[in-house]
């Protein structure tokens, strides 16, 4: 038996590569089926005037004259801080005002209706002291800080890229060009059961917005770090398979006002997971210092 050339060997390992990578792709985004986006969170929710039950804005009002606005991350919803409204409101009487972002907590096809201007304009509408976003917005709200000087910022998972290359800008740029959305494996990245259980977010992510992200605002967003003049906690999840931890810890370390960082159990959702405690716990006495 002859022995087959090393170079067609390789093209063959090569062609494998390509299945295998369309097959996740088909799999796991729109490619070849664009047209079912919405299909499992029509399934899987209950929908009132188009917005998921239980995933609508809420304010808990207080008399302080400090006031804080959370902001959920990419295809989350409010409900991911109503434990920490609840828990700042009744230590210090602080006004919290959660929005629920433009296109989010409805159909994820609604989100492709929307864009991060707008999401972004929507922060720059409420005026407050204290600041808090999540993944995506946590980036966002180090934009806000470097232009609108908030007395504090909390970031949560800070997404400036993923710990691994199929999540690479490369990678999710060519997943957007193949189909315009992915499929999360889970609701929310979540190690808890618990946490999973009780979390609303869209099973479908429309890629769009994070093309967008890594192009027309990253670069700037860490441009501009060194004019944040407001007090930062970073609070960031050890096992994060969204947002890096290495990544989330240099961009830390370019910000020039009195900071903190603290690690936690669990995935990328901090406040849906084991060390939700602590990390409430943290932005509390953050608040008192």
């Amino acid at each position: 038996m002859k022995n087959i050339p090393k170079k067609k060997v390789i093209l063959y390992i090569i062609g494998i590569l390509i299945l295998l990578f369309l097959g996740k792709i088909y799999t796991s985004t729109g490619f070849l089926k664009q047209n079912d986006l919405d299909k499992k969170d029509s399934e899987v929710w209950e929908f009132k005037d188009e917005i998921i039950v239980g995933a609508e804005a809420f304010t808990i009002e207080g008399t302080s004259g400090t006031c804080w606005a959370l902001y959920h991350g990419y295809t989350s919803t409010p409900p991911v801080y109503k434990e920490l409204a609840i828990a700042i409101n009744n230590e210090f009487n602080d006004t919290v005002i959660v929005p629920r972002l433009k296109g989010h907590g409805m159909l994820p096809s609604n989100l492709l209706k929307h864009n991060i201007d707008e999401w972004y304009k929507e922060m720059e509408d409420i005026d407050c002291q204290y600041i808090v976003g999540s993944s995506t917005f946590a980036g966002l709200t180090l934009k806000y800080a470097a232009e609108h000087d908030p007395e504090a910022i909390i970031l949560l998972g800070t997404y400036i890229k993923a710990p691994h290359i199929l999540g690479s800008p490369f990678f999710i740029k060519i997943a957007h060009s193949l189909g315009s959305y992915s499929y999360k494996n889970t609701v929310g990245t979540i190690d808890d059961p618990e946490g999973q259980k009780v979390h609303i977010a869209t099973w479908g992510f429309p890629l769009k917005s994070v093309v967008d992200y890594h192009e027309n605002y990253l670069p700037n967003i860490l441009a501009n770090t060194k004019n944040i003049k407001a007090k930062t906690l970073m609070i960031h999840a050890t096992h994060d398979t969204v947002a890096s931890l290495k990544e989330a810890k240099a961009l830390y370390n370019t910000i020039p006002s009195e900071k903190q960082f603290i690690e936690t159990k669990g995935n990328h959702l901090i406040l849906r997971d084991y060390d939700k405690e602590k990390a409430i716990e943290a932005i509390l006495s953050f608040r008192e210092s």
